[in-house]
């Protein structure tokens, strides 16, 4: 864990000329009292850096004991290796040594900070959380990379050890946190590598017959069951405190029912969806991942080739899409109950909208004003 202090070293040194004043230095504090031991009582305010920073040990506090047995705050006599704006080169934990001269003798202590390598953003969710309830993020990884969660809030970054490999489905996973304060925050999914997998929702799966089909369940009991896989939701299933949402993700999968009735999520960008497997039956976007969503518009990136069913049913605020040339099919009802759609962007022409498959239910698609980029 980063910050972890080392108190109360005493280091004996021989202090030429070239390293300080003529004479002895000697720190005094008030009746002939001198620093007999330092300590580092209070860690710089950041202690987590990536590889490049600059180091800032701004809020750290050194404390001296005197001869007379009181404490006095000696940070701005202390010298520090690395000093303060270094650059941070070295992955790992860096030990930061406070040096306070006391005559013929250095009074040291040290604390760590921890240096990472580059973190990339995969995943960007602005939150409104109206109290101190528990939310429950819940994703999966499906090749073998770490990644970190910014829970926005101060916290420290949560590490998630990779799971699964790319020949199988990814093992998910649902992690609980609790914002103490309401208010706006901005969640982040990072990982050192910027094409991490990274699979957006969850859904427990029923595995029949010897190709292993996968049958999400929708309904337990008779339950409708479909918001507790959502991306970020309480323990209801139903409430989500997202408000927008970046993915730029190489790998991602949205996964059935991720963003499920989730009736604040007014913003949407999908900067790059990749399949790593390019296999051509597997959509990377899951059947009724936004269903019931309340984001206004929507934009597919270039790499999108299908958009399955019941995607966007039932967006009743959703007034355009943007949609990619490379798009080969849409499925049934993917655009159902979509009563405000009112306009298609596409960028291709035509001739190449007109071989799209688009199967029955996205009637509101079809009778919008279509805008071709090329034509």
């Amino acid at each position: 864990m980063p910050g972890k202090i080392y108190h109360g070293k005493l280091v004996n040194s021989s202090i030429g000329p070239e390293s300080r004043a003529p004479g002895r230095i000697i720190w005094r504090f008030g009746e002939d009292a001198y620093s007999i031991r330092i300590s580092i009582t209070s860690l710089p305010s950041k202690t987590v850096y990536e590889e490049g920073d600059t180091l800032d040990l701004a809020g750290i506090v050194v404390t001296a004991m005197l001869s007379n047995g009181k404490m006095r705050d000696v940070t701005e006599q202390c010298q520090f290796d690395p000093a303060d704006s270094s650059v941070l080169e070295n992955i790992g934990f860096v030990s930061i040594t406070a040096s306070l001269i006391q005559g013929n003798k250095v009074l040291s202590d040290m604390c760590e900070v921890e240096v990472r390598e580059p973190m990339h953003v995969l995943v960007t969710a602005g939150l409104s959380i109206p109290d101190g309830r528990t939310y429950y993020l819940r994703a999966g990884q499906a090749v073998a990379h770490s990644f970190f969660v910014d829970w926005g809030d101060g916290s420290e970054l949560e590490s998630f050890e990779a799971q699964g490999t790319p020949s199988m489905f990814c093992t998910d996973f649902s992690a609980p946190h609790v914002w103490a304060t309401p208010g706006s925050y901005t969640l982040r999914i990072l990982s050192v590598d910027p094409d991490c997998a990274f699979n957006l929702g969850w859904t427990p799966y029923i595995l029949t017959g010897s190709n292993e089909k996968e049958y999400p369940i929708w309904r337990i009991d008779g339950k409708d069951v479909r918001g507790y896989y959502t991306f970020l939701g309480d323990d209801t299933g139903v409430n989500s405190p997202l408000t927008s949402l970046d993915i730029n993700c190489g790998g991602a999968m949205i996964n059935y029912y991720a963003f499920y009735q989730t009736t604040q999520l007014t913003n949407v960008m999908l900067r790059k969806l990749v399949d790593p497997k390019d296999a051509a039956w597997r959509s990377y976007i899951r059947n009724g991942a936004f269903q019931g969503a309340a984001m206004s518009s929507i934009a597919f990136p270039s790499t999108a080739k299908y958009i399955q069913g019941h995607t966007f049913d039932n967006c009743k605020d959703l007034v355009s899409v943007h949609l990619s040339d490379t798009l080969k099919r849409i499925y049934y009802y993917a655009f159902a109950n979509c009563t405000s759609l009112t306009d298609v962007y596409y960028d291709g022409t035509p001739e190449q909208w007109a071989a799209i498959t688009i199967g029955e239910g996205n009637e509101p698609l079809q009778n919008a004003t279509m805008h071709y980029s090329n034509s």
